[in-house]
């Protein structure tokens, strides 16, 4: 879906004014970063199967948790494909100083206005006017899709292993 230009509901053609192409990508950087836990919550789960590879006697799940260690690291580098530094720098550490401000608890979240002004704002204009040109958009495309199919394949494999070795 991120390629497939026929397909009315691809990315290609679902962006192809580029209206809104910018939350669709920071929703995607801040799900796998922040909402969930950095690398997609993969290396928490690794962490988890250590450790009950020592409380079962299994140490088929702590090469189980080696593979899961490599999934947080792709999801973390697809995370930052959907934001390149070179063009959403900026924003990136807009966004990872307001969730670091936030997890603080309590009432951290009311030292946040001028963050989350700042964010809307440069959303409001990357939503507005891609700031990539059109051979830019369609690398990132393929390059998105790329990340996709190898974190599948990817997921896939570690299931696997993981009933293997339950």
């Amino acid at each position: 879906m991120m390629t497939d230009s026929r397909n009315k509901k691809s990315w290609p053609s679902l962006f192809a004014d580029r209206r809104g192409f910018f939350s669709a990508l920071r929703s995607a950087f801040e799900g796998v970063e922040m909402s969930v836990g950095e690398g997609a919550l993969r290396g928490l789960y690794a962490r988890f199967l250590r450790e009950a590879a020592q409380i079962t006697a299994n140490p088929r799940l702590s090469t189980v948790a080696d593979r899961y260690d490599a999934l947080a690291a792709r999801w973390s580098t697809f995370a930052e494909a959907c934001l390149p530094d070179e063009t959403f720098g900026e924003v990136k550490t807009l966004l990872r100083e307001r969730f670091a401000t936030l997890m603080r608890g309590g009432n951290a979240w009311q030292t946040t206005d001028s963050l989350t002004a700042d964010i809307r704002a440069m959303t409001t204009q990357y939503n507005l006017d891609f700031p990539l040109p059109e051979t830019a958009v369609t690398e990132m495309f393929t390059a998105l899709q790329e990340h996709l199919n190898r974190l599948y394949q990817g997921e896939v494999a570690a299931h696997a292993e993981l009933k293997a070795a339950i």
